[in-house]
């Protein structure tokens, strides 16, 4: 007899989305560089464990209702943890603070919770898990587990590590708890150490390349603001380009279209700063706004796409 496949994500914070207050006291910064250094830390970066759900599904209602999910979530992060990712952000605590402030009609719930809950998430990096489990045909008392993980990067799409032989032997077991820690620390523990070497190595790569970003600003129908206009007597759209050039790698920035109205620019966003602490998404935002602020470009709107940030300016 076959058990229904049972399957969750595993989100991996890289720090794109407000992964550390906008401002970190000197202090903090000091604690974060110094637990990095030691070694404390496989990566400067947060992991959230949640379950995935087909469309239509309620992320409450399958959380609170299925005990599986939670053994899941709470063995996949103790593993996390066991091997050095000891940033983790706590689903429950998050799902909940996204029902707080959303406003749920049963259109949203019908459409995709979990997809308002994974784009209001400070998430970079999915990983998707699946779990199946078995019964030994010759005797049903032995189960075995098989986990599928595929780590991808949520801006990029690109597949960052993935496997599918993690699995125990047909044991016979008191829990599904237990089953699934000896296929990650016993059974399947090479292929579990061989996934987190891949994420690894894919983590540092973009550490050191960056992420391709791409930032489009435009003037509001109507205003009679101009990117050519001067300030600190240079033409706006040069200092916004020296002020984008020092948040990416090597200082490199490219730009792609410019007029009055309209600007685009391309770079390969730092993820880290020189300390080695996480550079946010959000913290880029807020620091660009404030900036155009200064500039006499008030922002009325911004908004990200998948690896676009687009400002409208009044």
């Amino acid at each position: 007899m076959k058990l229904k496949p049972v399957v969750f994500l595993l989100i991996l914070l890289l720090g794109s989305i407000v992964l550390y207050p906008l401002s970190l006291s000197a202090q903090d910064k000091e604690n974060l560089v110094g637990e990095i250094k030691n070694g404390n830390l496989n990566h400067p970066f947060k992991m959230m464990v949640i379950p995935y759900l087909e469309e239509g599904e309620s992320v409450k209602l399958k959380y609170n209702t299925d005990p599986n999910y939670r053994v899941l979530i709470n063995e996949i992060s103790a593993a996390f943890i066991e091997n050095g990712y000891h940033n983790l952000l706590d689903f429950r605590t998050h799902y909940e603070s996204i029902l707080y402030r959303t406003t749920l009609t049963n259109e949203i719930v019908k459409s995709s919770l979990l997809k308002i809950a994974i784009e209001n998430a400070p998430v970079d990096v999915l990983i998707e898990a699946e779990i199946l489990l078995d019964s030994q045909r010759t005797n049903p008392n032995n189960k075995q587990v098989s986990i599928r993980l595929t780590a991808i990067d949520k801006y990029s799409a690109l597949i960052l590590s993935s496997t599918s032989h993690i699995k125990s032997n047909y044991r016979q077991v008191q829990s599904l708890k237990n089953l699934i820690d000896v296929a990650l620390t016993i059974d399947g523990k090479t292929s579990f150490i061989q996934f987190l070497a891949q994420l690894d190595r894919s983590l540092e790569l973009i550490e050191k390349q960056g992420r391709t970003l791409k930032i489009k600003f435009e003037i509001a129908k109507g205003s009679s603001k101009s990117f050519l206009n001067r300030s600190e007597n240079k033409q706006i759209s040069t200092l916004l380009e020296q002020f984008i050039r020092l948040h990416s790698i090597n200082e490199q920035c490219r730009q792609m279209n410019v007029s009055a109205q309209y600007i685009d620019f391309s770079i390969n966003m730092a993820v880290l700063d020189k300390e080695g602490i996480p550079i946010s998404y959000m913290q880029f935002i807020d620091q660009l706004s404030k900036y155009l602020g200064e500039l006499g470009m008030p922002v009325k709107d911004v908004s990200m796409v998948g690896s676009w940030i687009n400002f409208i300016i009044e």
